[in-house]
């Protein structure tokens, strides 16, 4: 495996285009409303799962939603661009023979990472798209090895059992992250997320998305894995929480949002 990422030898899964687009007309400084219509639009299954998500009654239309320009008008150019994004790449992840129970809990942590991460901007008065892209990917690594180690124990025509498939992706999935937001070109601050956001302190440009990222990251942890009060009270003294500017009278706003950040998982991930 060392070999294999030193010689640049590891399969990187591919990036949809459409999820590649898309992120380019968010990042662009020409991107607009129209042009992220047309981009998704091109994609008739993506465009019709994003007017569904779009739809729910959980965000509240105030009337049907026929296509992407009034989804785009009701929810905002940064909240479709991230559902469109989302669920172009949701597709592909999802597919590795024999492990999707293990990589849907895994992506059901990413999105929520990148759903508080996104909380938080707002609450800190920052625009939420490169957050969310950054709390949604801070680990992809650990997703793309489950594929990686399947295709590497296939060429060498090994077969491994659960402690050796496990020990694989546990030793390579940092390595194997950076070197997936890399490949798929995604914004500087992503990268540098997927390579430092647990030393927010050392990340220098992308301190605060790290920082961002580390609280987003424990807060997916509460949301999903420890629902007692004492889990959310220890994020507060988290280094990173602190970094951020947030104080104690802050963690109450946030945990009003838990609801909301388990109805927009719902969202995602009931189909």
């Amino acid at each position: 495996m060392e070999r294999c990422l030193a010689r640049g030898e590891l399969v990187i899964p591919l990036l949809p285009e459409v999820a590649l687009r898309v992120v380019r007309t968010a990042a662009g400084a020409d991107g607009n409303a129209e042009t992220l219509a047309d981009v998704v639009s091109a994609d008739p299954a993506l465009a019709a799962m994003v007017l569904k998500v779009a739809g729910s009654a959980s965000l509240g239309p105030a009337a049907p939603i026929f296509s992407v320009q009034q989804a785009i008008a009701w929810l905002g150019f940064d909240e479709v661009s991230s559902i469109a994004f989302t669920l172009a790449l949701q597709g592909q992840i999802l597919e590795v023979s024999g492990q999707h129970h293990r990589i849907r809990r895994l992506w059901r942590h990413a999105l929520a990472s990148g759903i508080w991460a996104k909380r938080l901007a707002l609450l800190l008065s920052r625009d939420p798209g490169i957050p969310y892209l950054c709390g949604l990917l801070h680990d992809v690594g650990r997703l793309a090895a489950f594929g990686a180690v399947q295709d590497l124990a296939r060429r060498a025509q090994v077969k491994l059992g659960p402690d050796g498939y496990d020990r694989l992706i546990e030793t390579f999935h940092h390595a194997i992250g950076i070197e997936v937001t890399k490949a798929w070109d995604l914004p500087a601050p992503v990268q540098v997320t997927a390579a430092q956001w647990q030393a927010h302190a050392l990340a220098d440009a992308a301190r605060f998305e790290c920082a961002l990222v580390r609280v987003a990251h424990r807060l997916a942890d509460a949301t999903l894995r420890a629902p007692d009060p004492l889990a959310w009270d220890l994020i507060s003294d988290d280094p990173a929480y602190l970094d951020l500017g947030l104080d104690a009278e802050d963690a109450a706003s946030i945990l009003e949002h838990r609801a909301s950040v388990e109805a927009e998982l719902d969202r995602y991930l009931t189909r």
